[in-house]
């Protein structure tokens, strides 16, 4: 390397550090669960060039601020800066996926979800557990069964349009189907949807849905004496966009 002497510009601000750390936590609390879904960046600042920085940890499973992601990241930073004194600065910016809560059977009784039934068969790979993360995005598309016909607009500025009343978007019955039939698979509950869709919306002639089975992966964290591989006790997953399942069906009006 040239000296620093003879170079036109100097080193005033450097960071380093992770990206995209794509973490799910539940935190269970008797028959009430709590989850959150969250993607983190951590840059730190300091004396980088003269010293390493050893690998840090503090687990998203012994951590009790990760519900709360402003919690948690003050609790990261300071983490790191409290522990490496050639650190100056940590920036954490953490991304909260949204998780909705849904209502299951009747109220105040616990219901298994129909979608975490155990019984596999001899030859997955799969755990049998009684409670699994099922996770996706419903794309749902159709076509009609005649011709629809569009009238122009007439006034003078071409501006009013009536709207056939044919093409009215089906309802997606999917939140309908995925949490209060019981059913043996996606597939099934897709089988269902697109059945209810036909039924509900005479002029809809095929639907198509296609269902991602994102997968969320336990972490093995044995290295620092923590079981979260035992399915009871996994509360910590790492999200995985690739390789997933993928379910897909097209249903046609007889």
């Amino acid at each position: 390397m040239s000296d620093s002497t003879t170079q036109a510009g100097i080193l005033t601000s450097a960071r380093y550090g992770k990206d995209k750390i794509r973490v799910f936590r539940i935190v269970r609390n008797g028959p009430l669960h709590d989850v959150v879904e969250y993607i983190v960046q951590v840059l730190l600042e300091g004396d980088i060039d003269a010293r390493c920085l050893r690998s840090f940890v503090i687990s998203p499973k012994t951590s009790p601020h990760i519900l709360t992601p402003e919690h948690f990241a003050l609790h990261l930073g300071t983490h790191i800066l409290a522990t490496y004194a050639h650190i100056h600065k940590a920036h954490v910016f953490i991304e909260k996926l949204r998780w909705s809560r849904i209502s299951v059977g009747i109220e105040g009784q616990e219901t298994l979800h129909p979608h975490s039934l155990p019984g596999m068969d001899a030859y997955t790979t799969l755990t049998e557990v009684s409670d699994r993360i099922l996770s996706t995005s419903v794309d749902l598309s159709y076509t009609y069964k005649h011709s629809i016909s569009i009238a122009f607009p007439t006034d003078e500025r071409r501006l009013t349009f009536d709207v056939p009343r044919e093409s009215s978007r089906p309802l997606n019955p999917f939140l309908d189907n995925i949490y209060q039939q019981t059913v043996e698979s996606v597939q099934a509950t897709l089988f269902r949807m697109a059945q209810q869709v036909v039924a509900e919306n005479d002029a809809v002639e095929t639907v198509t849905y296609t269902l991602p089975n994102k997968h969320y992966i336990p972490v093995d964290m044995r290295y620092i004496g923590v079981d979260n591989l035992t399915p009871s006790k996994a509360e910590v997953f790492m999200p995985v966009s690739a390789p997933s399942g993928l379910i897909s069906a097209t249903i046609s009006r007889k």
